[in-house]
């Protein structure tokens, strides 16, 4: 497999930018998370959103921790939480510093990370830190049933005295395959099939941690994604956000949000060349008590702001923020009710992300808008905490996922994605939480989902229940970590070849996690994904026609040096 050298151009720019500017004055010290980004949480894939903590701690209390945080890609609302076709790869222990971790497992998968940390400076006031990762598969149970995901993430923070800056760049290279289709009829060559997506990009993020004589605080990050295939699509991102805040008083705070997003789209098929923006301007009043919280959020939107035909597209709109808490027993009982109106900004990378077998050579690609209501009750009794709401989210050009097959190429599956223009959603949700001891947790949660759609046979695969449930423990003085959760998807629906809807039968799938550090340099590691993978009926499918890869496991090691 050749590799274009093009591809690690942006990144050696962006590791050559930050070493030279780390050789400037020094900053203060600073907690820093690296976040390795497999299936990272995308909550508005068109913007890159940094949460940094800006609060100079003491020398003494630094601590760098690399995380695997499990995935969700949201695109709209409910999103699975991972792709079928990758071993959740969440980490148990936390990894420090600068490590090596390496892993093989069933399907002839492969992992290999390395992580990098330096402080900078005589004064160690500025961070480096770079994280390469790659993971792959190389047999399945069916011809080209193989993937390949590389990423690289680096970042370089700088810390004065009034502000702080933070640089992040990204490279990922990911590769799947379109593995359903007739075999009685022969096997496609590799690139045939292939779905190849090239993305790279970074912001920069610039805070004052201390606010100035007239108490004012601003964060304002400026970022740039690229996304490219191997069907000639190549989409662009800018995105700017901007937060100015002032202190009323103890109670009070008010700030003003402007943003900015825009998206070219150039490629070579039936939709030619796409641009859209969007500049919006809001005004946000946080108030809060011992038994109240009220956030209040009034925005305007000018631009490609109201997904509706595009012939009648509005230039114009509101969003409208609200949300009211009420604590009714402290600490046990909380009352809350929200409201929310946006756009929900859809890219080609979102959708591909969620989907990495959809048809990219003629894919219309819309933004969506949304109203969404929420109210229900929060709260924890001793060692038990609970979460119960009731929502109902209204969206207008709500992106769907219909299964399509090409009969000249074999009934080859893939899925075209189209759009509802008002889809209804009513969604009831469980969360509950118990610590046996303060080694043994257990949890369980819960969505149950009603679908209303307007133009389409069905909300095509997205499911009308999910459930989880999990413990976690901890033995051994600490040193073996064991987490087991049951996940069951049901309800959603495809299309067969016929053009017939059908269910895709209840998959549960459990997945066994376990860790041992043998010392603070030293972890061992084994994973088991989807173990009733083996038994037809209970084989995992997040879209229908698409089996997973079935039982899978990985085991490997991390070595912190």
């Amino acid at each position: 497999m050749q590799y274009n050298k093009n591809y690690f151009t942006p990144l050696l720019f962006i590791i050559l930018c930050g070493s030279l500017f780390a050789q400037n004055n020094g900053l203060n010290d600073a907690d820093f998370n690296l976040v390795r980004d497999y299936e990272g949480t995308i909550e508005d894939a068109d913007k890159l959103q940094l949460q940094l903590d800006v609060s100079p701690p003491e020398a003494d209390d630094i601590t760098h921790n690399y995380t695997m945080p499990k995935v969700k890609f949201d695109v709209d609302l409910p999103p699975p939480e991972t792709r079928p076709t990758r071993v959740d790869l969440e980490a148990l222990f936390q990894t420090q510093d600068n490590f090596l971790r390496f892993g093989f497992g069933s399907q002839l998968s492969a992992l290999g990370e390395l992580g990098f940390y330096e402080d900078l400076g005589k004064k160690k006031r500025s961070q480096l830190g770079i994280m390469g990762s790659h993971f792959s598969s190389n047999w399945g149970r069916l011809p080209n049933m193989t993937f390949m995901d590389s990423r690289v993430n680096s970042f370089l923070n700088y810390h004065s005295r009034y502000i702080s800056m933070h640089i992040e760049g990204n490279f990922e290279h990911d590769i799947d395959h379109n593995y359903v289709y007739d075999t009685t009829q022969g096997e496609y060559m590799d690139e045939d099939v292939r779905q190849r997506a090239t993305r790279y990009g970074g912001s920069v993020q610039v805070i004052n941690h201390q606010a100035n004589n007239l108490d004012i605080t601003f964060n304002n990050t400026l970022g740039y994604n690229r996304y490219q295939d191997n069907w000639s699509n190549k989409e662009n991102i800018i995105n700017f956000d901007s937060r100015i805040g002032k202190e009323i008083d103890k109670f009070q705070h008010f700030e003003i949000i402007t943003g900015f997003n825009y998206i070219t789209r150039n490629a070579n098929q039936s939709y030619g060349d796409l641009k859209r923006s969007v500049f919006k301007l809001g005004g946000h009043y946080h108030y809060r008590t011992n038994d109240w919280l009220l956030d209040a959020t009034l925005g305007f939107g000018i631009g490609d702001v109201s997904p509706r035909k595009k012939k009648n597209q509005s230039k114009f709109d509101f969003f409208p923020k609200l949300e009211a808490r009420r604590e009714i027993i402290n600490n046990k009982l909380q009352f809350f009710a929200r409201y929310d109106r946006d756009i929900d900004l859809i890219s080609l990378d979102r959708l591909q992300r969620y989907n990495p077998w959809m048809i990219l050579d003629s894919v219309d690609v819309q933004h969506a808008g949304y109203d969404h209501l929420t109210s229900g009750f929060q709260g924890g009794i001793k060692r038990f905490d609970y979460d119960i709401h009731f929502g109902i989210r209204a969206t207008r050009n709500q992106a769907l996922y219909r299964n399509s097959y090409d009969v000249s190429r074999q009934n080859l599956s893939e899925f075209e994605v189209v759009y509802d223009s008002l889809m209804i959603t009513y969604n009831a949700h469980v969360d509950l939480g118990v610590k046996i001891k303060e080694n043994i947790h257990l949890y369980f949660g819960a969505d149950y989902f009603t679908y209303k759609v307007s133009n389409n046979e069905a909300a095509f695969n997205l499911p009308k229940l999910k459930t989880f449930t999990g413990v976690k423990m901890s033995v051994l003085d600490g040193k073996l970590l064991m987490r087991g959760e049951l996940n069951i998807f049901a309800g959603a629906q495809g299309l067969d070849e016929t053009g017939n809807l059908q269910t895709i039968p209840v998959p549960v799938d459990i997945n066994l996690k376990s860790e041992y550090r043998f010392n603070k340099n030293f972890i061992i590691f084994a994973y088991l994904n989807n173990a009733f993978g083996f038994v037809e009926n209970y084989q995992y499918q997040q879209f229908y026609n698409y089996p997973s890869y079935g039982v899978n496991g990985l085991v490997g090691a991390t070595f912190q040096f």
